[in-house]
């Protein structure tokens, strides 16, 4: 932990950090929408309804694939804006042997049913009968929960790295409302529930030591750590690769054992048998069901549209030239739509993780977890889509790249406090822009009302911030020195002159 002159932990702001998390169970509850507000979350929440309600992977008699007429008085499945998904229904959908299926990933949709037979034995009504209640119950029950602990985890996870006073709030604030987090936490999606899942995966990985001091550091510790990590993996197959190598160096590299790192695999293994199959059981194929080529495509039938998706822009596949993948790969995180530009405290991640690489030899496995997860993540979805994720706030697949992020940049934070300033300016930014993500809704057509010149005023603002701490970062650097010679000294060499 981080001490004062005094050698005192700073505790005066504590509370701050939990009061963060009250802030996000409120908008939690406020968020939450009644109704389905695009083709992604209603295939989610038809694939829900079909699994309780007809016991059925196939959604063709969903309220959100066959829409009922519209009658007066009574909610309907999705939103009045854009009209014609109370005409279309959903169209995320594959069409398997003359039936359709959701083409999300189906562990999650499973484990959605569960909290929709719970909402039914406590006598909630069926989705036919209050789309409205069943879609709130399920966003808050899923999405807003998964936001919350999210937050709760990014809370502690600032505990663990040391950071205590007013930084110590700043960095859970800076995660719950300078980032797209919040906004997502607004509908059924699964990028949320990663995102939960990825905090929880971090904060225990930061906690991993190498000699385990009591029998659940040594023993279970491992096995949650496989189980997130497993969890991962059925959640976002396109993101698997990134959360299963990451998981597996950072624990090789942190236990340098057989046991630990083979509990990890062992408690990855039920979440990855479940998730193979049960995409088996829909599809017949072990790849993802919604990257067979074959199954997004359907006529017209009934005056219902066909397929949307052709082959050049449904994800899956290579879809670009050399040049185009640079571009396309770039525009992912700086564009209109890029990442980083809408979660402006991550702009101290690339500059830091390579701070981190070079001086802070104790912190590379973290910078090789959030490269793998991240970065692997990136590449992946950058060569295999076209479309930035459709329609949405920024690109919705890296949700889940926040948690790895905010690890870093809590390490940056803890070992180069000259940077707290920077944090500072950029949540203050970012929360102007989040506030805005937050009305206009994850599904926007439009770009974030005034995007560029937030972005603008974050970067001539954090370069001001950085000339005016320039001398401070020279008695940093001055103060990391003496350490240096400090250790040295301790481990019986001698100090630099």
């Amino acid at each position: 932990m981080a001490n004062d002159s005094v050698g005192r932990v700073d505790t005066s702001w504590d509370w701050a950090g939990w009061a963060v998390v009250v802030v996000a169970v409120v908008l939690a509850v406020v968020g939450a929408g009644d109704h389905a507000g695009a083709w992604n979350d209603g295939s989610r929440l038809a694939a829900v309804e079909s699994l309780v309600d007809r016991g059925t992977f196939a959604i063709d008699d969903s309220i959100y694939v066959r829409v009922p007429p519209t009658v007066d008085g009574m909610p309907r499945p999705y939103a009045d804006t854009p009209p014609a998904l109370n005409i279309t229904g959903t169209l995320d959908k594959l069409l398997i042997d003359g039936r359709f299926y959701s083409d999300k990933t189906p562990v999650l949709s499973v484990l959605m049913a569960g909290l929709y037979r719970v909402w039914l034995a406590a006598g909630g009504p069926h989705a036919a009968e209050r789309p409205d209640l069943f879609c709130w119950f399920l966003t808050l029950a899923t999405s807003g929960l998964a936001y919350v602990l999210a937050v709760a985890c990014v809370v502690r996870l600032g505990r663990v790295l040391g950071l205590t006073g007013g930084i110590g709030a700043a960095f859970p604030a800076a995660f719950a409302f300078a980032t797209f987090a919040a906004v997502y936490s607004r509908v059924v999606n699964s990028h949320v529930v990663l995102l939960a899942v990825a905090a929880g995966l971090c904060l225990a990985l930061a906690r991993a030591t190498r000699d385990g001091v009591t029998e659940w550091d040594r023993w279970g510790r491992p096995v949650v750590i496989g189980l997130l990590a497993g969890f991962a993996y059925a959640i976002d197959f396109g993101l698997a690769p990134g959360f299963v190598l990451g998981t597996l160096g950072y624990c090789i590299a942190t236990y340098r054992r057989t046991l630990p790192v083979a509990l990890v695999v062992l408690g990855m293994l039920p979440w990855v048998v479940a998730h193979h199959a049960l995409n088996y059981a829909v599809g017949g194929t072990f790849v993802p069901a919604n990257a067979v080529p074959q199954y997004l495509q359907w006529p017209s039938v009934n005056g219902l549209p066909g397929s949307p998706f052709t082959e050049g822009i449904m994800t899956g596949g290579l879809k670009h030239s050399p040049a185009g993948f640079v571009l396309y790969a770039a525009d992912m995180l700086f564009g209109k739509k890029g990442f980083f530009l809408h979660n402006l405290p991550l702009l101290l991640v690339p500059g830091g993780a390579c701070l981190l690489w070079l001086r802070r030899k104790p912190d590379r496995a973290a910078v090789g977890f959030a490269l793998a997860v991240c970065g692997l993540g990136w590449l992946a979805y950058a060569a295999n889509s076209t479309n930035l994720s459709g329609q949405c706030c920024s690109v919705r697949w890296f949700v889940p790249f926040l948690a790895p992020e905010f690890w870093i940049v809590g390490l940056v934070l803890r070992h180069f406090p000259r940077y707290r300033p920077d944090l500072l300016w950029l949540t203050l930014c970012g929360t102007g822009e989040g506030i805005l993500m937050f009305w206009a809704g994850p599904w926007t057509p439009w770009m974030v009302p005034g995007y560029w010149g937030w972005v603008a005023v974050a970067l001539v603002g954090w370069g001001v911030v950085r000339y005016r701490n320039r001398e401070r970062k020279t008695c940093e650097t001055a103060d990391e020195e003496s350490a240096h010679g400090m250790t040295q000294v301790g481990a019986g060499s001698h100090p630099a002159p």
